[in-house]
């Protein structure tokens, strides 16, 4: 299905296929409306965005851009690779901001808009989201640091996970249970030393970028998903939000608004530069 089963020649001739601007690869369905949007917004530029069904399948892709000088773009969740530096120096090869879109598409202002449109509201809530996003943040900051160094000593077993419910006060609260939190972070601290945590809390204090965006993106988007559900239930709209909807909502907040949102001059610096790349080969 996609260019990796392409020949070079073939492959640089892709975007006159598609009648576009360029073809980029992504890793998952999730990330092609994302990147389209980055592409029109930062660029003015049509692309033909193609999924690859995963990071492995699209660092193949990298690796042949890099070794075959292939007119193509890749464009991957940062994961913790930007953080420690193991990044490609290649124009063409692109990194989210975060560790992943969702640390873009689910910030304060996106889930106060989605939840005044949700909940029928005449103005979006902005300071109550923040001050509740932001106490989310702060409460796991050191686990975000172990997940790090989980990352850079390549351990078997993480910090956060994929989804936040098991540290809540319940299956829906938007609330943290204190004493599960403090379980974990003890637990984090019988299996590392504190030489690894300083290590990684020092990649992230000097790596320019809030440390709020290494949390893992399906981590923040399970809270995200709490959040908008309370907020529906609290207005009397329903119990709950799909994560379709939610993504749905997030994406539509972003191609309006991706300009004002955090990290916008490195995706509009990198977009350009992978872009002008393109034109030259």
């Amino acid at each position: 299905m996609s260019g990796i089963e392409y020949s070079s020649d073939a492959t640089n001739v892709l975007d006159l296929f598609y009648r576009c601007d360029a073809v980029v690869y992504v890793e998952g369905d999730d990330d092609v409306p994302f990147w389209s949007i980055a592409f029109k917004v930062f660029a003015d530029a049509n692309v033909e965005v193609q999924s690859v069904g995963g990071a492995v399948e699209l660092d193949k892709i990298i690796d042949r851009i890099v070794d075959e000088d292939l007119k193509l773009i890749a464009a991957r969740d940062s994961d913790f690779i930007r953080l420690t530096g193991a990044d490609k120096k290649e124009e063409r090869v692109l990194y989210t901001y975060g560790y992943s879109i969702e640390n873009t598409l689910y910030c304060h202002r996106s889930l106060s808009q989605i939840s005044s449109v949700w909940c029928r509201q005449y103005r979006a809530d902005a300071q109550v989201c923040r001050e509740w996003l932001e106490g989310f943040f702060e409460r796991f900051k050191v686990l975000i640091a172990y997940d790090v160094a989980c990352h850079v000593f390549e351990k078997t077993f993480s910090a956060l996970g994929d989804n936040c419910t098991r540290f809540m006060d319940g299956e829906k609260s938007i609330f943290i249970d204190a004493k599960k939190l403090e379980s974990k972070i003890s637990e984090m601290e019988g299996k590392m030393n504190q030489q690894e945590l300083a290590y990684a809390q020092s990649l992230i204090d000097g790596h320019g970028v809030n440390y709020s965006f290494h949390m893992k993106g399906h981590f923040l988007a399970s809270a995200a998903q709490k959040y908008l559900s309370a907020k529906l239930k609290d207005h009397g709209r329903g119990n709950s939000i799909s994560f379709e909807s939610m993504y749905s909502s997030a994406i539509e907040f972003v191609r309006g608004n991706f300009k004002k949102l955090p990290g916008a001059d490195y995706y509009s610096s990198q977009i350009k530069s992978a872009m002008q790349k393109l034109d030259a080969l």
